[in-house]
């Protein structure tokens, strides 16, 4: 029996010899490469998301900015525009000068025939505008703080947003600053009694007669809704998300203090990249975030690595199996050769030598026969 025959796999693996020597070799020289390119190509593939990530963050962070921006100037031009209608200046001054007469409490007038006559004279032409510019409510309130008209007739009807429940609502103070500086006000997300309020945000104006004098405001009603909403169709990876005014929350203030996107967990306990802008709207700042999961952004990588793993295994598994083909055909008839070779040297002859190959290990077999008849024979 030859030497061979007694070896487990792992011993023909392990020991050094011919198996092993052309095993590491093929490794060396066909896996290892392979391993080098396929980690480079993870890097730079990863590097490469990671920067086209960021570019995507800040390019949908800038065109949401100016998308923001513009929807915000229409509105506080057609704010602008009605507190100059001539037709809102007669509402104010009628419905003023008629509250006044009255010697009415303000909830007792709300709602007499001669508000109600008032209400029904100008109050057409409004309602359309409502529609229009799809407002959920325009509001009259006017030096004092009197809410003397609502066109969706709102919780704040007949109530003084200076005095009482209302003096340190958004809504209120919005009014206030209008009143005060002459200029738009921006209430941000204000709760004012209603039950859906949060969900409101109003645009506030002086109402100034030909006189030049403030003789009311004028508060057009947006819905949180409205804003969030325009903030979605112009981002065409869905994996992005747009936070903006009231949806910031305490986790996102470090944030507005880099100009860079920043990696970070979010409220659900995921990690993002995400960027922080800053835009002022009426006196009020107003922050918008655009953050997208780490997820998503290095999904492709990961993908490229479990082919790279995939890839790596299958050759060393091929390199292994064409090794031991190619060694077993070499190998075993060397330890056959060894064995009559170890015999001749201990005087025995009487192994046969049986190689049948036209290739350099028949020739040594050939000669190994005849050394071994010649060796016989003395």
């Amino acid at each position: 029996m030859n030497n061979g025959t007694n070896k487990t796999v792992f011993e023909y693996w392990v020991r050094r010899g011919l198996s092993r020597t052309i095993l590491v070799f093929l490794l060396i020289f066909f896996a290892l490469p392979l391993i080098l390119v396929s980690c480079f190509s993870y890097k730079e593939l990863s590097v490469n998301l990671h920067k086209s990530a960021v570019n995507t963050v800040l390019d949908t962070l800038g065109f949401q900015e100016e998308n923001l921006k513009r929807w915000f100037e229409t509105r506080l031009n057609d704010l602008d525009r009605h507190s100059k209608s001539g037709h809102y200046i007669s509402f104010m001054k009628k419905i003023n000068a008629d509250f006044k007469v009255s010697d009415l409490g303000l909830e007792r007038y709300i709602g007499t025939q001669s508000w109600n006559r008032i209400v029904a004279t100008y109050g057409p032409v409004i309602s359309p505008l409502v529609n229009s510019y799809d407002y959920k409510d325009i509001i009259l309130v006017d030096k004092v703080g009197d809410v003397l008209f609502s066109s969706s007739s709102g919780a704040v009807l007949g109530k003084n947003i200076f005095n009482g429940l209302h003096t340190d609502s958004l809504l209120g103070k919005s009014c206030w600053s209008a009143l005060k500086s002459g200029q738009s006000s921006f209430s941000g997300l204000p709760k004012y009694g209603d039950e859906d309020s949060s969900n409101m945000a109003f645009f506030v104006k002086s109402i100034i007669n030909q006189a030049g004098d403030v003789i009311g405001l004028i508060a057009l009603q947006v819905s949180r809704d409205q804003i969030n909403y325009i903030t979605q169709p112009s981002v065409a990876n869905r994996d992005l998300e747009l936070l903006s005014g009231a949806n910031l929350s305490s986790e996102h203030d470090f944030l507005q203090n880099s100009s860079e996107p920043q990696t970070y967990v979010d409220g659900q306990g995921n990690l993002v990249l995400g960027a922080y802008r800053s835009i002022s709207i009426a006196g009020v700042k107003w922050g918008i975030i655009c953050q997208i999961p780490l997820d998503s952004v290095y999904q492709p990588a990961e993908i490229a690595k479990y082919i790279f793993i995939t890839t790596i295994m299958f050759t060393a598994l091929l390199i292994a199996m064409s090794t031991f083909v190619f060694t077993h055909r070499v190998v075993k008839p060397i330890e056959e050769l060894i064995g009559v070779v170890d015999k001749i040297g201990s005087c025995k002859f009487d192994n046969n030598v049986d190689i049948s190959s036209d290739t350099e290990l028949g020739e040594l077999g050939g000669s190994i026969a005849k050394m071994q008849q010649s060796s016989a024979h003395l």
